[in-house]
């Protein structure tokens, strides 16, 4: 396996998902960014990390986020209104690549609130390239 260092994220998008819950409005926004890239005979592998960052329309004190909250019971989500999808594309060689992020499942925890106080929130995706 060798590791690519030679490529160019030539276009990043930001995933926005509006997302409504029984207490609060959010709007979540999925920034991909491209951590490292790999090839292997003739396969690729691009690893990506997604910056999640969740907005409230009902900001407010409460326990921070961190990772115990997964076995808590989840906010009732009533309706995920995707209005753009994650994406990008890279630049390697001659060759232009498009990833697109696949979101697969929306979490929001709304017995816990981030630094700013919005609900905490876990988002679970697949990347397609």
């Amino acid at each position: 396996m060798l590791e690519i260092t030679d490529y160019q994220v030539i276009e990043s998008q930001e995933g926005v998902y509006e997302i409504k819950t029984e207490k609060e409005n959010l709007i979540v926004k999925i920034i991909p960014v491209v951590v490292k890239m790999y090839k292997e005979d003739d396969k690729l592998g691009i690893v990506i990390n997604n910056v999640i960052v969740a907005t409230t329309d009902k900001p407010s004190f409460g326990p921070l986020c961190n990772p115990s909250m997964l076995s808590s019971r989840s906010a009732n989500i009533i309706e995920i209104k995707e209005i753009r999808r994650p994406s990008g594309r890279i630049k390697i060689q001659d060759k232009e690549i498009n990833v697109q992020i696949m979101v697969t499942n929306i979490s929001v925890y709304d017995g816990y609130r981030d630094n700013f106080g919005s609900l905490c929130v876990v988002v679970s995706t697949v990347t397609v390239y």
